[in-house]
């Protein structure tokens, strides 16, 4: 394992602790968490990449040979992860208590009805953007060209379903919560195919805030605002 490889690594590994512990154990509000997880998942891996790469933030990206044609396969890929949401929720509802989702938020991230909306678009638009980066950009595209193809899909991918434990912790039972995180691996992976051509993580930034926007409709549901 050659030093950019390890650094990568290590930074995943302490960021995804990192949070896990700050999720769990810090008496903190939404809003510091969130500047925690902007440091840890884009300000570090950022500075990073200045350092071993040394170039224009767009060539650290992925994007100067970036067209807008190559983001159809985002918007056709979101377009069936927001289907399968709605519909997974029209047929695992009744088996999923959203009363104890909707108490865990209010008594660990102070969400509630009347800010949901607010988040809602945060988690659409930025939190997004932030695991897109750091899953895609920063781990699996920068790990595909140093070590094997499918050991960079299945570490991103396993490091992306992992890091989301510290969210929905004590949401699910365990048959669910292990459906969940099986989930979030194949997601992963496809979301890891959306980009390993294109060389950018916009593909699956699109794929995954659609996805994100059935997932804040489910919510609207949860705290009766629709």
């Amino acid at each position: 394992m050659n030093k950019k490889t390890l650094s990568i690594s290590t930074i995943a590994v302490l960021a995804i602790v990192l949070l896990f512990v700050i999720e769990q154990f810090i008496q903190a509000s939404y809003v510091v968490k969130t500047g925690l997880k902007v440091l840890l998942l884009l300000i570090i891996p950022l500075a990073w990449a200045f350092m071993y790469e040394r170039s224009q933030i767009s060539t650290i990206l992925g994007l100067r040979t970036f067209r807008s044609k190559e983001l159809l396969p985002g918007l056709l890929i979101g377009a069936g992860s927001f289907i399968i949401i709605i519909a997974a929720y029209a047929i695992l509802g009744p088996f999923i208590d959203f009363s104890n989702i909707a108490h865990n938020l209010e008594t660990k991230l102070g969400i509630n009805a009347s800010n949901f909306l607010f988040v809602g678009l945060y988690v659409i638009f930025i939190n997004s953007l932030l695991e897109e980066f750091f899953f895609r950009g920063f781990m699996f595209l920068n790990l595909k060209d140093r070590i094997s193809v499918w050991t960079a899909y299945i570490l991103s991918a396993g490091a992306f379903a992992i890091y989301h434990v510290a969210i929905i912790k004590g949401w699910f039972n365990p048959a669910l919560m292990a459906l969940a995180l099986l989930s979030l691996f194949v997601i992963g992976l496809v979301f890891n195919k959306l980009n390993s051509r294109s060389g950018h993580f916009l593909n699956s930034w699109i794929a995954h805030a659609m996805a994100d926007s059935a997932i804040i409709l489910v919510g609207c549901r949860i705290f009766g605002i629709l």
